[in-house]
């Protein structure tokens, strides 16, 4: 797919789309799915990477203190914290990009 211009990136800091893949996808989805399917898929993407922040964490430092979250930590996801870490860090951007959806998307 990126030989072909459908991810940017690399093995080691990963894939993503280009820009103008995103933005057309965006208008498609709200074309098809109007405003309030895609104001419930970005829902779903912030949740789903809250719960995995939440599990990376813990178990990647089980002894932090935390604030109260919303999402809990889901026991044994991960066989160890280097592991946890691993994914974390796998999903950084896309955490990021979530957040920064989830903002955008309040104004």
């Amino acid at each position: 797919m990126a030989e072909r211009g459908l991810l940017e990136g690399d093995t080691v800091s990963g894939y993503r789309h280009p820009g103008s893949l995103r933005e057309h996808a965006e208008q498609a989805a709200f074309r098809e799915d109007g405003l309030a399917g895609c104001k419930k898929a970005l829902e779903r993407t912030v949740h789903w990477y809250a719960r995995l922040v939440v599990a990376a964490g813990t178990a990647a430092l089980p002894e932090a203190w935390r604030l109260h979250v919303e999402e809990q930590a889901e026991p044994g996801r991960y066989a160890d914290p280097g592991e946890a870490m691993a994914a974390l860090d796998a999903e950084f951007d896309g955490a990021v990009q979530a957040v920064l959806a989830a903002a955008s998307s309040r104004s």
